[in-house]
């Protein structure tokens, strides 16, 4: 083993062990409301200051798309995954002359579950050629970890749908249509 990798006793190849596990819910026992949802309301990110606005090459034509197919267990779960993304506020029921196609894709079941969950996706493939291009560099590995050896504890968290959650202005959110 490179001897760089090496890791502190206590930490397992796929996650923390049991002692860091315990440490963890312990700290979130004591500080509630660090993933209480409070740290992603107005409070901390003011809309004037965190909407998106989708900027545009040209004019946009009117953007149809027939639906994807969807039949059985598949059709089920996007409905209801569409159903629970407009009752949290992510999706909202608009009319608009854009309109992007979404689908269901299913994620392979671990040896953990049996259970076929899947995600709903949007193709926004037509849309994002009449987008102008924002750049946002992003470390390459080395850079991340350096930076982040700097910290003691380290934690990386599966945040459902977060793309989906970006608030984007009025004007925005008519692209954004399924």
């Amino acid at each position: 083993m490179d001897p760089d990798l090496q890791m502190e006793p206590g930490y397992t190849v796929g996650g923390p062990s049991i002692i860091y596990m315990d440490r963890l819910i312990s700290f979130l026992r004591e500080h509630p409301a660090v993933f209480s949802g409070e740290e992603f309301s107005d409070r901390y990110y003011p809309e004037e200051l965190y909407t998106h606005q989708i900027e545009l090459n040209t004019n946009l034509p009117e953007l149809t798309a027939r639906p994807y197919p969807a039949a059985g267990i598949h059709l089920d779960q996007l409905k209801c995954a569409i159903a629970e993304q407009i009752s949290n506020g992510v999706l909202i029921v608009k009319d608009s002359p854009t309109v992007s196609p979404c689908f269901f894709v299913t994620k392979i079941p671990t040896s953990s579950s049996t259970a076929c969950k899947g995600r709903l996706v949007f193709d926004y493939g037509r849309l994002n050629k009449y987008v102008k291009p924002l750049h946002f560099p992003l470390m390459n590995q080395k850079t991340f970890l350096d930076q982040a050896s700097k910290f003691k504890y380290f934690i990386s968290i599966d945040i459902s749908n977060a793309f989906l959650s970006i608030k984007l202005d009025e004007a925005a959110t008519s692209f954004g249509i399924f």
